[in-house]
C-alpha cells in the first residue's frame, strides 16, 4: 500500500505526554482525537545581501542570468532556536495568529529554562494562588 502516511512517524507515550504549549492541558483534553506538532523557526532578512543581489539582477537585466552569477549568499538569517510544539485542536482554532502564538510559546520555554515558569497560560489564574498573593 503506497499512501502519504508510510514515511509519518508515530508518537511514543514520551512525547506524547507533554502538554499543550498554549493552555498547558493534555493535547486532548476536550476530547479530540486530533493535535498539532509543530516546528517553527524565525527568520530575519539581511537587507544587505538582498540589495547586493538585486543590484545584480538589475546589473544583467535577468533574475535567472544573476541566479547563476550570484555568489548564493544567505538572504536570512535565524533569529532565535527552533521550537518543536504540541498544540491542543482547541488552541489551534481558538489561540490567536501564529506570531503571537509564537511568542507565547518562545517566552514559556525561556520562562520554564530559567525555572520561573510552570508552562500555564497566565490567564487561567487560580483563586487560592491569587488570594495567597494577597489579590
Amino acid at each position: 500500500m503506497s499512501g502519504r502516511f508510510e514515511d509519518v512517524t508515530g508518537m511514543k507515550l514520551e512525547e506524547l505526554a507533554k502538554k499543550c504549549a498554549i493552555c498547558g492541558r493534555g493535547v486532548a483534553h476536550d476530547g479530540a482525537l486530533t493535535f498539532w506538532r509543530l516546528t517553527f523557526e524565525r527568520f530575519v532578512l539581511l537587507r544587505s545581501a538582498i540589495q547586493r543581489e538585486h543590484g545584480l539582477e538589475l546589473m544583467v537585466s535577468s533574475p535567472a542570468i544573476a541566479r547563476v552569477l550570484s555568489p548564493n549568499e544567505d538572504l536570512a538569517r535565524r533569529a532565535g532556536g527552533e521550537h518543536c510544539v504540541l498544540i491542543c485542536d482547541h488552541c489551534s482554532i481558538h489561540g490567536g495568529p501564529l506570531a503571537v502564538l509564537a511568542e507565547r510559546i518562545s517566552d514559556r520555554e525561556s520562562e520554564a529554562a530559567e525555572g520561573r515558569g510552570d508552562m500555564r497560560d497566565p490567564s487561567e489564574s487560580t483563586g487560592a494562588s491569587d488570594a495567597a498573593a494577597g489579590g
